[in-house]
């Protein structure tokens, strides 16, 4: 994928950054602390139960859910956090529009949206280049349209699985200067959907996937 290529030459160029013997001038930067505000380019992936071949029936009624495949893609991104010298806490928003598929009802649309709050920690930081690792939690929503009938398959309407995850990634930061940075991750998304429009899933679906990031914040 082009995207996950892109994040990866960023990556190479920070740790050539890393690797040029930086000055004793740069080694004593120090980004500022406070506020940012920023913008990300994603790449969603959600994968495990979401293969587009299993449906399931709620007990005594005549509704019938699907859990459909849903092809990985590109997105944006909004956060907000506050840093200290090493810490970061960090609040954002991703939408991502992904294709999907099922056995019943065949190619559809979809919206997936998760606001994720994580803790970010520098590891070893040099100068301007600070990688950091992260940990975290969000709380994802997944519109699917057609992928529920309440009449046993006569019609079918859109519906929206949510649920929680656990994340962890890693990623680097690059400062332009103290305020203006850039800023990449790649982070898994452990995903437990459990419910479809607020009714109790007769079986639980797991949709982790990895999620990649490339943005530019700004420190107030």
């Amino acid at each position: 994928m082009l995207f996950r290529k892109i994040v990866l030459g960023v990556c190479i160029f920070m740790l050539s950054v890393l690797g040029s013997n930086v000055c004793a001038e740069e080694s004593e930067f120090f980004p500022e602390e406070g506020f940012y505000i920023g913008g990300s380019l994603v790449h969603n992936t959600i994968s495990g139960d979401f293969k587009g071949n299993t449906g399931y029936r709620y007990a005594v009624t005549n509704q019938i859910s699907v859990v459909p495949s849903v092809e990985s893609d590109l997105g944006f991104g909004l956060f907000t956090g506050y840093r200290w010298e090493r810490w970061a806490l960090e609040l954002s928003y991703q939408r991502v529009e992904h294709d999907t598929n099922n056995v019943l009802t065949g190619k559809q649309d979809s919206d997936y949206n998760v606001i994720d709050l994580n803790v970010k920690a520098d590891v070893f930081p040099q100068g301007r280049f600070r990688p950091y690792v992260l940990v975290g939690i969000g709380a994802p929503w997944l519109n699917v349209d057609n992928v529920r009938t309440d009449d046993n398959g006569a019609n079918w309407s859109a519906s929206t699985f949510t649920g929680y995850t656990v994340n962890g990634g890693l990623g680097f930061v690059y400062y332009f200067n103290p305020r203006w940075f850039l800023t990449t991750c790649a982070m898994y998304r452990w995903q437990h959907f459990r419910d479809l429009d607020g009714l109790y899933m007769s079986v639980d679906a797991m949709g982790s996937g990895m999620n990649y990031s490339l943005g530019l914040a700004y420190t107030f």
